[in-house]
């Protein structure tokens, strides 16, 4: 470990270690250190080795920290610190992001206020203003083929995984927002544009002078009112995974004062809204059966991350958005 970050000290001109890396948690993907060296303090991650050996995996860092450079230029974003141009740095046979240290916090959902709220729309609204090229970025695949839920049973079962029964209760459920969500994609205007694609209250610092947007790896091509949407739906989520509806329209308020809301059927976007978390719930359920031969720990997390997001697609609340976005 100490000859490793000798070798990212030199790399990226940062001095000396002053004291042992200290590991940071909250990661669901990727390892992360705080290093303090002679020249400050960083935030270092280590990306994970089953994603970077994706063929695309190289070029989609590469847009996404073009996209934080970009945005950084306008509003309080974090972009990775860059060597010879370059944001992920390849150091003794693992691939490495470095940020500069921000003294701020992220709020869990019981501190989240309607300012909080509000001021994350205005830096959407922002965002989607900026003239971001979308040269190089791959449009999402909105022929989604349908996950093989009767696979994931069997060999749940087979290994009597812990997520099994609430599986098999939700399975009906995730069925069918899963085939809404087909259909809504393929109904949906075309409205592309580049965001950061996962603004939720994880991936905000908190600071005295106000938001920084950091975590930028999702970053890429969206469509304008699913995003919209999404982000009103992390700013505005409650513990119990009930919803704020205060916080839902100052979000929405918030993005109006620098942007005008998409004018679409939001029925289709409510519908096409749970493609992502249907995609990462495939990724988890992989992650937690142990496919790819993967390591324990991310099966383990893999196994949490299962859980948490069924029970998130079982808050989706169909009826209940369609009633709040039709007073918009």
């Amino acid at each position: 470990m100490q000859q490793t970050m000798n070798l990212i000290c030199e790399r990226f001109l940062l001095g000396q270690m002053i004291s042992e890396p200290v590991r940071l948690t909250g990661g669901l993907l990727h390892e992360t250190w705080r290093l303090q060296t002679t020249t400050g303090s960083y935030v270092l991650k280590r990306l994970n080795p089953d994603i970077m050996r994706r063929p695309e995996a190289r070029n989609n860092f590469k847009m996404s920290e073009e996209v934080a450079m970009q945005a950084s230029f306008h509003l309080a974003a974090l972009p990775a610190r860059r060597v010879n141009n370059q944001a992920v740095q390849t150091i003794d046979g693992s691939d490495y992001l470095l940020f500069d240290w921000i003294d701020g916090k992220t709020l869990s959902a019981d501190q989240l206020r309607s300012a909080h709220a509000r001021q994350i729309g205005v830096q959407l609204g922002r965002l989607h203003g900026l003239t971001v090229a979308t040269t190089g970025f791959l449009k999402p695949d909105t022929s989604s083929t349908s996950i093989d839920w009767d696979g994931h049973l069997k060999e749940g079962k087979r290994q009597q995984a812990k997520w099994l029964h609430l599986f098999m209760e939700e399975q009906e459920h995730l069925q069918r927002i899963e085939r809404l969500a087909q259909e809504a994609q393929r109904q949906l205007p075309v409205d592309w544009i580049v965001s950061h694609r996962d603004l939720d209250p994880k991936n905000v610092l908190w600071t005295l002078k106000g938001p920084v947007l950091i975590d930028w790896e999702s970053a890429g091509l969206i469509h304008r009112a699913v995003d919209v949407f999404e982000t009103a739906c992390y700013w505005s989520k409650k513990e119990d995974n009930t919803f704020d509806r205060n916080r839902f329209n100052v979000f929405l308020d918030g993005y109006a004062t620098n942007q005008r809301l998409p004018g679409v059927d939001w029925t289709h976007v409510i519908d096409s809204s749970v493609q992502g978390k249907l995609d990462w719930l495939k990724f988890n359920l992989d992650r937690s059966l142990g496919k790819s031969g993967i390591s324990e720990a991310e099966r383990v997390l893999g196994t949490e991350q299962v859980v948490l997001t069924i029970k998130e697609l079982r808050a989706h609340d169909r009826n209940l958005w369609m009633k709040w976005m039709s007073v918009r």
